[in-house]
């Protein structure tokens, strides 16, 4: 079974830092094993796919097939992704963020194969647990907005509101300078992948407000 962050004051949960690399391409064919956040091990397989700006994640586990779309910032991958054969209503965003606290993420939505930024800057009220930012960026279809990204630490990380005209939700965590935010709602988990030198990629992953994090290493076949 399977199933961020602009900063906060305070050090956000999974912040170790990822390695400095030549970065892989990471498309291809996996074997893949980890643990549930429950604990529980499993071991499946997993298709990393092109998908001209984005990339399609497509694992089986179990009997049951997850799909997902992914976002990878230099030797980071951010995906979001729901059981099944069909994500819809899922996306991704991977950020990174510069020494002064701001954020620039690229985002994707599954069964769309374009991408588009988003720009987090200036807190404009908070404290270590919650923290509300400004925020810019561009959707799909090439429309700008602009708004307001506000966060909270809940349960292994961060929960996500936007309130751009629009309202969203989501719920990530950071890896040292880049962090990955699962949208959607409960249908759409996320993971957050560290591409290793050797081509395997390894990762940690949850879905919205669960107290812990799975675990999966993805090696090459």
């Amino acid at each position: 079974a399977k199933s961020s962050d602009a900063p906060p004051v305070a050090s956000p949960p999974g912040s170790e830092a990822p390695p400095k690399a030549t970065v892989p391409t990471i498309t291809g064919s996996y074997n893949v094993s980890g643990t549930n956040p429950n604990g529980s091990a499993y071991r499946g397989t997993l298709e990393v796919k092109d998908r001209e700006k984005v990339l399609q994640f497509v694992w089986s586990s179990g009997g049951t097939q997850y799909d997902g779309v992914g976002i990878q910032l230099a030797d980071t991958v951010g995906v979001a992704f729901a059981s099944g054969k069909d994500g819809t209503g899922c996306s991704v965003i991977q950020y990174q963020f510069t020494s002064k606290g701001d954020a620039v993420g690229r985002w994707g939505a599954w069964g769309k194969n374009e991408s588009a930024v988003e720009v987090v800057s200036d807190p404009v009220a908070g404290t270590a647990a919650e923290n509300t930012y400004k925020v810019a960026g561009t959707r799909l279809d090439g429309a700008t907005y602009k708004g307001t990204l506000t966060l909270k630490q809940q349960g292994a990380g961060y929960a996500f509101k936007w309130d751009t005209g629009d309202k969203s939700e989501g719920f990530g965590i950071r890896w040292g300078d880049f962090a990955t935010v699962g949208i959607g709602g409960a249908q759409c988990g996320f993971v957050s992948y560290q591409v290793k030198p050797d081509g395997s990629l390894d990762g940690k992953w949850s879905s919205a407000g669960s107290p812990k994090l799975g675990t999966e290493l993805a090696k090459k076949r």
